[in-house]
């Protein structure tokens, strides 16, 4: 196919062609003729080289376009003798030189100094091609002599934008429009790029952006606004976000914020955006001169930020780790409640540790084989000692965002004194526990042990006249001292008798006899931690994910977990969403007693576990399941999608006192795991 001639208006165009063959030896004349949709416009007579048959001609100036047309497309062919050769049509492009451009204000006046960019492409070379920048002068004009022969593009640079979205005209050489200034705008803050983290439950704070339910979104301008001018943002709150009453101001899942503000003296702006109390909503903030909003993007996410302070004795060093000269709980059970704490967007941080003496709590403290530890002092704490009693140290300034842990070996509580009694026929007996004894009450430090006394047991029939009798016939009794039921372990201990029952001891005779030994006893029960209020007691000598499951449960209980109507536990769920079934009811998995104390979540137990009236012989995965063991790997591996959908709806704010829709908590009943 032949080349496309491609020339400028009024430029000459020089046509060849080359005749072959007996039948051009005689012609005479050779013209070119050139024509505009077959209607001639114009001729030019070539010259004929009769030896090789070489014709050339041109015309002194191309016809160009008509306003505002961009090209001209012609065609041009060869007459020999003023008769067509009808078989060698060529064309020609003919292109206007100039583009002009023309731009107005909203009043149709001239608008002086905007940018337009003008794209300038060769028809004839597609690898050549110019893209410049121009600026309108005091008549809103732009010439542009074209750089080839070939199509154009102009568009208006930012900040110039085309007034209602639309050119008057926009085709060949004549382009014009009216055209306003919008200056662009750019996130101050949150920082454009990564997800920004808000930290919903933390005070606002001036020196802190990132604190509080209300982002500041601050917005800058590129260049001065125009009068009259709006900076616009957009908030798109994710689909999947807490259902939680929304604050104030804020959306619900799935919907929108559209605002748009007069911007400041400097052409920047500053937006209140509610984004709430939940943890791990998403929203999409965008911002712009335009309501299109496309100017600056930003992912804000949401969490909330808790602190603990420690607490414990000397000998309790070991259970610790120094770091920045403050003792923390060891970095594997920190690492792994951080995992999982993260689920429901919480942050949880040690903000200071306190070691005090031993001396301080010396009652209280117990070898460590009579616990099944190695050598050393343990310590043993019950949750009166941790919220009742006044601590051995000073914790810091409280907070309502902050626990006040004391951490300790075996964390207990004592049953109310039971009578307990054994009968011997010897001098020394062990026995085993029907639980578990402690060398002292675990809250107030008085002996576990009183009350001890012995009776003879003398068949008085068969030996009327038994040692073991009194003068009056009775059997011989007395008392002993507490230290006669000497504590082996915390699950055995031994009888010792003394004195004359010591002599009586034996089997059944006319000089022994059998000697039942009667005391009272405080029987203590084994926890893994308790939580009241804002402290919580926690115990250490275990495994150092066991320690994190305990810690991430207590949390749970003072972040208002887990949610039951009705009873003593009874905890309202956060502020617009239901009151989840309870066992019992459905498919329930939220319940209250079964052999634990506080309300639990037995997720996953079966529909025949959920059943049982107990649950101490059964496990369930949610680390709010109400009791768990010193595994390594604890069955309560992570919060549950429930646990999960409450916690992240709680409002942190103030988990001492109040979070919306707390209603009557009952906040002096000690929590247990």
């Amino acid at each position: 196919m032949p080349d496309i001639i491609h020339v400028w208006t009024d430029d000459p165009v020089s046509c060849a062609a080359t005749l072959k063959g007996e039948k051009f030896k005689d012609v005479k004349k050779v013209e070119f003729v050139f024509n505009e949709e077959g209607k001639e416009i114009g001729r030019a007579e070539a010259k004929l080289d009769a030896g090789s048959g070489k014709a050339e001609g041109k015309w002194e100036k191309a016809k160009g376009p008509e306003k505002p047309a961009l090209v001209r497309k012609l065609h041009y062919h060869v007459e020999l003798d003023g008769k067509p050769l009808t078989n060698f049509p060529e064309e020609i492009h003919v292109w206007a030189k100039e583009v002009e451009v023309l731009a107005k204000d909203k009043d149709d006046h001239p608008y002086e100094g905007a940018m337009a960019r003008i794209q300038n492409s060769s028809e004839k070379n597609d690898k050549e091609a110019a893209n410049v920048l121009r600026k309108t002068d005091k008549d809103g004009k732009i010439v542009w002599r074209l750089a080839f022969p070939g199509p154009v593009q102009v568009e208006w640079e930012p900040p110039y934008f085309l007034l209602d979205k639309k050119w008057s005209k926009n085709t060949g050489i004549e382009w014009e429009a009216k055209v306003e200034r919008i200056s662009p705008i750019k996130l101050s803050w949150p920082p454009p790029g990564e997800p920004h983290k808000q930290w919903v439950n933390l005070d606002a704070d001036d020196k802190h952006p990132e604190y509080g339910p209300t982002v500041k979104v601050k917005v800058v301008a590129d260049g001065a606004m125009e009068k009259g001018k709006k900076v616009h943002l957009k908030a798109e709150y994710h689909k999947d976000n807490s259902t939680r009453t929304p604050m104030t101001g804020a959306k619900a899942p799935n919907e929108k914020l559209e605002v748009a503000k007069d911007p400041d003296a400097k052409g920047g702006a500053e937006f209140d955006l509610p984004v709430g109390y939940a943890g791990g909503d998403i929203i999409t903030v965008s911002v712009g001169s335009t309501d299109k909003c496309e100017d600056g993007k930003v992912v804000i996410e949401t969490w909330r930020k808790l602190q603990y302070e420690v607490m414990a004795p000397e000998s309790m060093k070991a259970r610790l780790e120094e770091e920045s000269k403050c003792w923390k709980l060891k970095t594997a059970t920190r690492t792994w409640a951080t995992q999982r704490l993260a689920a429901i967007h919480v942050v949880y941080e040690e903000r200071a540790g306190h070691i005090y003496p031993d001396k301080s709590v010396k009652k209280f403290l117990v070898d460590g084989p009579f616990i099944g530890k190695p050598a050393g002092k343990y310590y043993i704490c019950s949750s009166a000692q941790a919220f009742d009693n006044p601590e051995p140290a000073t914790f810091g300034k409280s907070d309502k965002r902050s626990i006040f842990m004391r951490v300790c070996d075996v964390a207990a509580r004592s049953e109310a004194a039971a009578l307990a009694e054994q009968t011997l026929q010897a001098a020394e007996k062990n026995f085993v526990v029907p639980g578990d004894i402690l060398p002292m009450d675990p809250g107030d430090g008085s002996a576990s042990i009183s009350d001890v006394s012995w009776q003879a047991v003398v068949d008085k029939t068969a030996y009327p006249k038994h040692p073991g009798l009194d003068g009056s016939g009775k059997p011989k009794k007395g008392t002993f001292s507490p230290s006669a039921i000497e504590l082996l372990t915390q699950t055995t201990y031994k009888v010792v008798l003394s004195g004359d029952a010591r002599k009586l001891a034996g089997p059944a005779g006319d000089k022994n006899c059998p000697i039942k030994v009667s005391w009272k006893w405080k029987l203590a029960v084994i926890l893994n931690g308790s939580a009241r209020g804002m402290k919580q007691l926690m115990c250490l000598a275990r495994p150092a994910n066991a320690v994190a499951c305990t810690i991430c449960h207590e949390l749970g209980h003072t972040m208002g977990m887990t949610i039951l109507g009705s009873g003593d536990y009874k905890r309202d769920p956060p502020e617009g969403m239901p009151v989840p079934d309870p066992v019992g009811t459905g498919a329930g998995i939220y319940y209250d007693g079964h052999g634990h104390r506080g309300g639990h979540c037995a997720h996953g137990l079966s529909d025949s576990d959920r059943a049982l009236g107990s649950y101490d012989d059964v496990q369930g995965t949610c680390i709010m399941f109400g009791a768990g063991g010193d595994e390594e790997n604890p069955a309560r591996d992570a919060f549950c999608p429930q646990c999960i959908k409450y916690l992240k709806g709680r409002n942190l704010s103030d988990i001492e006192a109040g979070w919306d829709g707390r209603g009557k908590d009952q906040s002096d009943t000690a929590m247990e795991d």
